[in-house]
């Protein structure tokens, strides 16, 4: 304000705050010029009055009014004028300019240490004056930091952050922008294009670094407030041994040479999912996920255990160096994690003394440089299954429900598989026995007590992930112990952690589920994602085969919004079918009421 007063002039200026702009706006003012700080709430109230007393002003007492305010309060003027030029005219919009070196030497002209200290300042800190006042008065008052600008900035941002302090990005980024101008703000965070429109209001306000398409951030304490998109793929039930193949999506009529002479189309063979999905990755580029997490049943019982070596390999040639980095995740933090599903077991394990344990060791040999659930360990040693990415401000929970199952309860059954066993010719009706196996869910009741004592202290986003639904479905009430045995426990346990999105697969169906114990926990909202199976050509399922896509924005560091996608495959591609969310956290989504108050 004191800039905008020093170019108007002091003399004819006269400043008005938002308690005085009404009486200043109806009574004739001695001062030729009106000065009129963040109009905001009487904007909220009427903008259009507002409008129509400032040209009432001018009109009849000759006043000029100049309006000192956000680009949120611009467009709501902007609305409420509807293209009445006389009540707002485009060209009277003018931008405060960029501080100069000159004017930055006169800031720093305080004293000497401030002059030396200038060069060194970023230049994204030079270019608005409460950025670089707000860098030397705390080198001021911290001079053992003047020797380390890097330690400088960060103290720097930490304060104008605090809510007790500047509470900068909520005026900058919360109050200071709309729901739209807040939108590609963000897009230009995840290196997406802006509008023309958009992107020439961002820039001039110095909050993007140029007025082109690919333009970034450029305000350093934002940049640390909003940090890009991260995205999570989920994938399920891959079944290794029963693939799926892609459909061919030209027409038999349109192949072969009259298909390319009329209209250049060249045959297209059917590849497997898995394949189809490692092609989909490199496709994506720069907006590929940064996390994958496979969710159970890697194998089936036509590959067994070997499947689920397989499964590694492909994930770890294939899958792992089409993952991109994102700045917020650490080089040592885990880029995959697995969960086994009741397929991933050793069968021949199974009934034998200390199977319950020996079951689960081919696949902790396999994935035991990735973090998974241990349940090849007995449940009072194992590490809880926590995963923690510490810079994002984000924990996976990785729960191991196939704790039991893939039992013969019947002593016959068990003497006839041991018998067949090792047989050349009955592999047939191993298999047939193999489907007469239970697969109930459970998740060890030590563990869920973990995950409660090990999270409760902390903050942040909790993602839990786990083989078996955790809600019932349709699907599980046509197959005798097709759920967990202990849903009801988990998710209290899942309640009690805060956890905001629970994912899991092992019916090959896309689900999307949200579920609150009234009175119970705070009210807290769980979300539920079930993934489709990525790639199993199991004729009982009726869905598309397909995956979850998780998208999580932060604000700050504990505003979190998630959205979950579904994508199926259609041919030989892949389409997004279904949505949940944007959410925040344990929070149940706004009224339709609600969403259109917050975009007016």
């Amino acid at each position: 304000m004191e800039a905008i007063q020093h170019i108007l002039g002091a003399k004819v200026a006269k400043d008005v705050k938002r308690s005085a702009i009404l009486p200043a706006l109806r009574r004739p003012p001695r001062n030729k010029i009106l000065l009129v700080d963040e109009p905001g709430e009487l904007l909220d109230e009427n903008a259009r009055r507002f409008l129509e007393d400032c040209q009432a002003l001018t009109d009849k007492k000759k006043t000029s009014v100049v309006v000192a305010m956000t680009p949120r309060e611009y467009g709501q003027l902007e609305t409420a004028a509807g293209g009445n030029l006389a009540l707002l005219n485009p060209k009277d919009l003018h931008y405060l300019e960029p501080l100069n070196p000159d004017q930055g030497r006169t800031i720093a002209g305080r004293a000497d240490w401030a002059l030396d200290l200038l060069p060194r300042i970023p230049a994204t800190w030079q270019r608005e004056p409460f950025l670089l006042e707000l860098l030397l008065s705390l080198a001021e008052e911290l001079p053992e930091l003047r020797a380390n600008v890097t330690e400088l900035v960060e103290v720097a941002i930490r304060r104008a952050s605090l809510q007790s302090e500047h509470d900068y990005p909520n005026y900058v980024y919360g109050n200071g922008l709309n729901d739209d101008q807040r939108l590609r703000l963000r897009e230009a965070v995840d290196g997406r294009r802006v509008g023309t429109t958009f992107r020439s209001i961002l820039y001039r306000c110095g909050l993007l670094d140029a007025d082109e398409e690919n333009a970034s951030l450029a305000d350093p304490v934002l940049h640390d407030h909003l940090p890009p998109t991260l995205r999570i793929h989920q994938i399920s039930d891959i079944h290794v041994g029963q693939d799926m193949v892609t459909e061919s999506q030209i027409d038999d009529k349109a192949k072969g040479a009259i298909g390319k002479a009329i209209k250049g189309v060249a045959d297209k063979p059917s590849i497997t999912l898995r394949e189809a999905y490692r092609r989909h990755l490199a496709e994506l580029g720069k907006a590929a996920p940064h996390l994958l997490i496979a969710s159970g049943d890697m194998t089936s019982p036509a590959k067994g255990v070997d499947g689920i070596t397989e499964v590694h390999e492909w994930l770890q040639k294939e899958l792992r160096p089409l993952l991109v980095n994102h700045r917020l995740l650490e080089s040592n933090d885990p880029r995959i994690c697995v969960i086994g599903g009741n397929h991933d077991v050793d069968r021949a394990a199974v009934g034998k003394p200390g199977g319950e344990r020996a079951r689960h060791l081919p696949f902790a040999m396999a994935f035991k440089d990735y973090p998974r659930p241990q349940l090849e360990l007995p449940p009072e040693k194992r590490d809880g299954g926590l995963v923690n990415y510490k810079r994002f401000g984000m924990q996976f929970l990785l729960f191991g429900s196939s704790e039991v199952g893939q039992e013969i309860f019947d002593t016959a059954r068990v003497q006839i598989r041991d018998a067949l066993t090792g047989h050349p010719d009955a592999q047939k009706a191993i298999d047939a026995l193999n489907e007469e196996y239970t697969d109930p869910g459970l998740v060890a009741q030590a563990d869920l007590d973990r995950a409660v004592r090990d999270v409760l202290s902390g903050s942040g986003l909790r993602i839990a992930v786990l083989h078996h639904p955790p809600s019932p479905l349709p699907p599980i009430e046509l197959a005798a112990f097709g759920g967990l045995l202990n849903a009801g426990r988990v998710k209290e346990a899942f309640l009690k952690c805060r956890v905001a999105l629970a994912l899991h697969g092992h019916l090959h169906i896309g689900w999307f589920g949200e579920e609150c114990w009234a009175g119970e926990h705070d009210d807290w909202v769980l979300r539920i994602a079930s993934a489709p199976s990525l790639s199993c050509d199991r004729k009982s399922v009726s869905t598309r085969n397909g995956f979850n896509e998780i998208e999580i924005n932060r604000e700050g560091k504990d505003a979190f919004f998630v959205t979950v996608r579904r994508f199926e495959w259609t041919g030989q591609t892949c389409e997004p079918t279904a949505r949940l969310g944007p959410f925040s956290p344990g929070r149940p989504r706004p009224t339709a009421a609600a969403s259109r108050s917050s975009t007016m």
